[in-house]
């Protein structure tokens, strides 16, 4: 072996260890595991901060902080450092669910039906709803594109839009809003017609369960109708499983939207199971789940019980190794850094050779991604978005 091969084997060795103990302390604030493997040095616990923040799970690790032995703690500018920022992801709940409440009251008054889509209706089944770092609010709305498009046209003519969401701003309000027409998309046009029929079926069931935030988590007093509308279990079983695999495909994805599966399965009832692999199947992600089955058990510690399918060990791997390269939503991949400042052409010829690896993930989508996409551009032009 010669210098080279040996320094890239060393580095490897250094990720795969560093990846393995961040495991261990995503666990430890699961509750899946007491304590760590050995207590770290303060480097590593440097490393484990900024693995942290690269994949947008700081609060969790304060969760883990919290709970383990005095012995195993990090040294104090750590603590400081994760509680520091663990402070400010919970400011940035607080206002983020204040925005929730508020917008579903608004589009509920402007004719609308809505459901809150990922994010805070996710964080409320966080043992710490308000440690899960929060984004944008996509806002799901029936009636369709057009109407909401419309609606959005009469608000700026700045239009944003997709085949799935368009962007917006809400006057006087903080955070970001996308407002969803279809929750997702996918690159096969005969898994995508599937996938909306089952949204359709599911719509009334979807805006009509409605969960109750309690008065600490919209920074109030007194208790009030701080009310949102959030998908079921199931749904989000299928619908998330199918977001997970479009933001590997499109950008990159990270833990936390890993851990959010986590918790969509623990709440997911288990006579469930079958009608959600069932939707999977027919939307050609039977294996893509199997790969996501693998993950949870690595990084979560998650028991094969909850899972929704035997795992596929191989393509966990794969999968794996993408999300802990990644990032959260792919914000810290050196491999796209250089292709982001080129030119599109540049980036779809890069996605299209990426997304081959995929091939034992999901095949239809590596398939179709190329006819797509060029689909999807063209759509877009004609229609002015």
């Amino acid at each position: 072996m010669g210098y080279k091969e040996f320094f890239h084997f060393g580095i490897m060795a250094n990720l795969m260890v560093c990846n393995n103990t961040f495991s261990q302390l995503v666990q430890v604030a699961l509750g899946e595991k007491p304590c760590l493997d050995r207590t770290l040095s303060d480097s590593e616990w440097e490393q484990m901060l900024a693995m942290a923040r690269k994949q947008a799970v700081t609060g969790l690790m304060a969760d883990a902080i919290e709970v383990l032995p005095e012995e195993q703690k990090p040294p104090v500018g750590v603590r400081l450092a994760c509680a520091s920022l663990t402070i400010a992801i919970e400011r940035q709940n607080v206002q983020t669910n204040r925005d929730c409440v508020d917008i579903s009251r608004r589009f509920e008054g402007r004719g609308f039906r809505c459901c809150i889509l990922k994010g805070q209706g996710n964080a409320l089944s966080y043992p710490n709803p308000l440690r899960r770092q929060s984004g944008d609010i996509d806002l799901w709305l029936d009636g369709g594109r057009e109407k909401v498009v419309a609606y959005v046209k009469g608000v700026t003519r700045e239009i944003e839009a997709r085949i799935h969401h368009v962007e917006y701003k809400e006057p006087d309000m903080k955070t970001p809003v996308e407002l969803h027409y279809i929750p997702m998309f996918l690159y096969s046009f005969v898994s995508q017609r599937r996938f909306e029929r089952y949204c359709r079926k599911e719509m009334d069931r979807q805006m009509s369960n409605c969960r109750v935030m309690a008065k600490e988590l919209v920074g109030m007093s007194r208790n009030g109708d701080y009310r949102i509308f959030v998908p079921t279990a199931d749904f989000n079983a299928v619908f998330q499983m199918v977001h997970v695999m479009r933001h590997l495909f499109e950008e990159g994805i990270g833990l936390r939207q890993i851990i959010d599966y986590y918790f969509v399965l623990k709440g997911l009832d288990s006579e469930r199971k079958e009608d959600v692999m069932s939707v999977l199947r027919g939307l050609g992600l039977k294996r893509f789940a199997a790969s996501l089955m693998y993950v949870l058990r690595e990084v979560c510690g998650m028991d094969e019980k909850l899972m929704l399918c035997p795992m596929d060990v191989k393509g966990g791997r794969l999968l794996l190794d993408e999300i802990m390269m990644a990032g959260n939503f792919g914000k810290e991949d050196e491999r796209l850094c250089g292709w982001r400042r080129k030119s599109i052409f540049h980036m779809f010829v890069w996605k299209l050779g990426n997304n081959i690896r995929y091939w034992r993930l999901c095949p239809s989508e590596v398939v179709w991604g190329p006819v797509f996409r060029v689909w999807h551009f063209c759509w877009r032009k004609i229609n002015d978005y």
